[in-house]
């Protein structure tokens, strides 16, 4: 298996574990364009020093697997540090849905309001 693939296969288990929740979370974590992965599969760009540091800096990426293939795809990380993540994401989906609702209830205000001015005319 080629580093670009070992790359992505890595991602993958990324994404599957919970560190990131899709590509273009991971490109812009590492700051690159969300076409690098595109890139990285159709073998159009290699995997440079500088991004290996940058995934390892921010995530549990094992550089010894995407090199050569050995160990294991992802550093074991804490089980609390895990939790952790996976609350904090939890929680900012619950900062979504609470800004929707919001939303929501604001245009509702509104056409109560519509209604309320039709009726007194």
């Amino acid at each position: 298996m080629l580093e670009n693939e070992r790359l992505l296969k890595a991602i993958e288990e990324l994404k599957r574990r919970g560190f990131a929740k899709n590509n273009n979370e991971i490109c812009k974590k590492i700051g690159r364009s969300s076409s690098f992965l595109t890139d990285i599969r159709k073998e159009k760009q290699r995997i440079s020093g500088e991004i290996l540091m940058s995934l390892k800096k921010n995530y549990p990426i094992n550089e010894e697997y995407i090199l050569s293939g050995e160990g294991e795809i992802l550093l074991k990380t804490s089980s609390n540090e895990e939790k952790i993540k996976q609350l904090k994401e939890e929680i900012e989906r619950y900062h979504k849905i609470i800004d929707q609702l919001n939303y929501t209830i604001e245009l509702q205000k509104e056409k109560i309001d519509e209604i309320k001015n039709k009726k007194t005319k």
